[in-house]
Order: C-alpha cells, then sequence, then structure tokens
C-alpha cells in the first residue's frame, strides 16, 4: 500500500498566487483538485492530515484566504514564513 505524500498548505497559497486573480470559491475547489487530487493530504504549521477541503476551510478559518467582491484571494501578510513549504 503507497503512502501518501503530505502536502504542506503553502503549496496552496502559491497555487493561488500565481493564478494572478481572485477566484470563486467553486473555481478554487476545482483548481486544487485537479493540482494535487482528491486524495492528497495536507499539514500546516500546526495541523495535518487534512482533506483539501478541510485544509481550505483551515486556511479560511486562519484568516490566510479571504473572500472580496472579485472572488477569494490571499491575504498575504498573515502567511506565516515557513521556509520548508
Amino acid at each position: 500500500m503507497e503512502t501518501l505524500k503530505s502536502i504542506h498548505g503553502h503549496e496552496v497559497i502559491r497555487l493561488i498566487l500565481s493564478l494572478g486573480r481572485p477566484c470563486t470559491p467553486p473555481e478554487l475547489e476545482r483548481i486544487v483538485l485537479e493540482r494535487f487530487g482528491a486524495e492528497a493530504r495536507f499539514h500546516t504549521c500546526s495541523h495535518q492530515g487534512m482533506t483539501p477541503g478541510e485544509l481550505l476551510r483551515f486556511l479560511f478559518d486562519r484568516g490566510k484566504l479571504k473572500t472580496g467582491p472579485e472572488g477569494i484571494g490571499v491575504d498575504g501578510g498573515s502567511v506565516c514564513g515557513d521556509s520548508n513549504a
């Protein structure tokens, strides 16, 4: 049985930043699933073993993702400085 590699949540934040534009919640979920897959598991500096949906909720709850008039964007000032991401 293959062990799934855990992906740091910063990879999702970098993916969103690479879009260069805000996106809608359904679009964000689709992009994350396409890039990492539904079976992917994620970790952050304080949590691990999260599904894609759990990670997105975590990032919203922590204020790292914000919803604005144009859609979802990254609050760059609230992203921790983990250089291992």
